[in-house]
């Protein structure tokens, strides 16, 4: 699966508005507008969520938000979960 193609699939224009407009520092270009139980969804497709982690495709911010999300979540088993952590990403090293 091409995940940047099913984000862009998933894009709900209405919803990118309302985020551009409640978080007006970030570039509008990086607002992809997927509401949150579509990116559920994806995420529970565990390999091709961590490959895109692994292949560090997403702004920081959002790579760690993802991390953490996941490593917070009961369904991930622990050993899971700190492999997720070694993927965090330091501040400064955008994609």
């Amino acid at each position: 699966m091409d995940i940047r193609a099913e984000l862009a699939r998933r894009t709900d224009e209405t919803n990118a508005a309302f985020v551009r407009r409640l978080l007006p520092e970030l570039p509008p270009q990086t607002v992809l507008g997927v509401r949150t139980p579509e990116l559920r969804a994806l995420a529970k497709q565990d390999e091709t969520a961590v490959v895109f982690l692994e292949r560090q495709r997403l702004d920081v911010w959002t790579h760690n938000m993802t991390v953490r999300k996941a490593t917070g979540s009961r369904r991930i088993p622990p050993e899971r979960k700190a492999y997720l952590r070694t993927l965090r990403r330091k501040a400064g090293r955008d994609a």
